[in-house]
C-alpha cells in the first residue's frame, strides 16, 4: 500500500513513525505541497519510500510567483506537481476564483513542460477545473479525495486522470 497523499511536513517528522507505519503495510507517501515557506520543510524530508509534489494549494494565502515553482521543479527534488487547484467552497469572490484558477493553468501548463503528474485538489470547481484540465490537455494525474457524484467521476476518469 501507498499513501498517496499526506502532508509530512505538517508536523516534525519521526522517522520512528514512518517505521512503524511501514511495519502496517505502507510502502511509501508520497507528501504533497501546500506553500513555498513549507517546500524547504518537505526537501529536508529525506526518507526511504518518501516522494515528494510541489505546488501551491488553494488554500495558501501567499503572493504567487510561478517562477518560484519552476525552480523547485529545476532543482529535481519532486516526483509531481502539486497539491494544486480549485476550491470554490472557500473562494467566494470573483477575484480570489480567477487567481486560483490562473495559479492552477501555471501548475498545468508546467506540468506539461516537465512531463510530471499533477495532484489536484478540487472542490465545488467541477466546470472550471474540466475547463483548464482541457486547455492544458493532456494532463496525468490524480484527483485526491474525490467526493462527488458518478458523473464527475467519469469526466476525470475520461480524461486519464485517478481518483
Amino acid at each position: 500500500m501507498i499513501d498517496a497523499h499526506c502532508h509530512l511536513d505538517d508536523h516534525l517528522l519521526d522517522l520512528g513513525e514512518l517505521e512503524q507505519r511501514r511495519l502496517a503495510g505502507c510502502r511509501g507517501w508520497v507528501c504533497a505541497g501546500f506553500s513555498p515557506e513549507r517546500w524547504a520543510r518537505q526537501r529536508a524530508i529525506q526518507a526511504r519510500d518518501v516522494w515528494h509534489a510541489v505546488g501551491l494549494h488553494p488554500w495558501a494565502r501567499t503572493p504567487w510567483d510561478p517562477s518560484q515553482l519552476e525552480h523547485e521543479i529545476k532543482l529535481g527534488w519532486a516526483c509531481a506537481i502539486g497539491e494544486c487547484g480549485l476550491d470554490f467552497s472557500r473562494a467566494r469572490k470573483v477575484e480570489e476564483r480567477d487567481h486560483q484558477r490562473r495559479v492552477l493553468a501555471d501548475h498545468l501548463k508546467l506540468a506539461q513542460q516537465y512531463d510530471l503528474p499533477v495532484v489536484l485538489h478540487i472542490v465545488r470547481a467541477h466546470r472550471a477545473a474540466l475547463e483548464l484540465l482541457d486547455a492544458a490537455a493532456p494532463v496525468r494525474g490524480m484527483v485526491h479525495g474525490f467526493a462527488g457524484p458518478i458523473e464527475q467521476a467519469r469526466d476525470f476518469l475520461g480524461r486519464g486522470l485517478y481518483l
